[in-house]
């Protein structure tokens, strides 16, 4: 017998699923600075993945976490916000205002909802990957996470920088055990163009760092369970590869640009972590497990020492637990006056 709770989730599920549109392997830009990247010649791009109406997150953000000047001086870093549409005129023009003022949003034509992750996901990868391949990292944060960008930055890229085994997978590799495959062309431009990358100082090549989860069920409809995928997705599979919990991952740009090569061939479904997940064991990334260093839902009590502390600080990102009312009164409070101007 299921709880009322149980059963309110499967219902909001179950009417959501009616509300979430084909997924696709890219969508038309609506709003997006194409030439942001040539011009700022970053190093870092930190993408957000947030909603559309979070304007108050996203004035945060660029104050605390994509200020320059809370960066190293000799880290360029450039931000970029992901949304959808929706289909309030005003919240549009309200955006559009933004997009003028800041030239960071990056807008597709995918409707801004709960299950459209993936959408949103796709879009962000493609634009980097397109207009910022030169870049060395990129990183993806929601729009509830918190770090000190000094701190976070030296730990990621010490991390990321450590010898492996594994390096670029010969084509055959990474092209084994797929239900699709892309031309012999399109691999060759692909590996060239891997191969034309400057060094990188920032990362390892083919790696990806993150809080993995690892041994998680595939829930199919079925199974009356919250958070179903199709019959269709994994056919033969019951577990999830290794994935990434998405609140903050850092890509190198290699393993961008292989991304977004394998939307057209690997079809996309709902879960954007565990999709990400998928692509990740077709390319063999290395992935860096940074568990203990990334924390979910930290609790207030924390949250001082944590961000605060800068170069002490233990962690290299907090997701918090509290929601966006209490983003809002962290971001007014004094724990960030260490944030702001370190490398001024």
């Amino acid at each position: 017998m299921k709880s009322l709770y149980e059963l309110a989730v499967l219902l909001i599920l179950s009417v959501a699923q009616q509300c979430v549109q084909s997924y696709s392997s890219s969508y038309k830009y609506i709003m997006a600075d194409f030439k942001r990247c040539q011009r700022e010649k970053p190093d870092v791009v930190l993408w957000v993945q947030g909603r559309l109406l979070d304007q108050q997150r996203r004035a945060v953000i660029r104050e605390l976490l994509a200020n320059k000047r809370a960066w190293p001086k000799d880290i360029r870093v450039t931000t970029f916000f992901a949304v959808g549409m929706c289909n309030s005129r005003k919240a549009h023009v309200s955006l559009q205002y933004e997009f003028e003022v800041f030239k960071d949003i990056l807008q597709n034509d995918y409707h801004e909802h709960y299950e459209n992750q993936t959408a949103k996901m796709i879009s962000a990868i493609t634009f980097i990957a397109d207009y910022c391949s030169h870049s060395k990292l990129a990183i993806r944060i929601d729009d509830d996470v918190l770090f000190h960008p000094a701190t976070m930055i030296r730990k990621v890229m010490d991390m990321m920088t450590k010898k492996s085994k594994n390096t670029y997978d010969e084509a055959e590799d990474y092209h084994s055990q797929r239900r699709y495959e892309l031309s012999s062309n399109r691999i060759s431009r692909l590996y060239k163009s891997l191969a034309s990358l400057p060094s990188n100082r920032f990362t390892n090549p083919n790696t990806i760092l993150c809080h993995i989860l690892s041994n998680r069920t595939i829930i199919r409809p079925d199974m009356n369970r919250p958070y179903p995928v199709k019959y269709s997705v994994l056919v033969t599979e019951s577990i999830y590869p290794d994935f990434c919990a998405g609140f903050f991952i850092a890509i190198s740009m290699d393993v961008m640009i292989k991304l977004r090569e394998l939307f057209a061939v690997e079809p996309p479904f709902w879960i954007d972590d565990s999709y990400l997940g998928v692509l990740q064991k077709r390319i063999k990334t290395v992935n860096v497990n940074a568990n203990k260093f990334l924390l979910f839902d930290a609790p207030e009590n924390n949250l001082r020492n944590a961000i605060s502390a800068g170069t002490n600080m233990d962690a290299i990102a907090i997701h918090l637990t509290q929601g966006p009312a209490y983003y809002s009164q962290l971001a007014k409070a004094n724990v960030y006056k260490e944030l702001r101007y370190d490398y001024q």
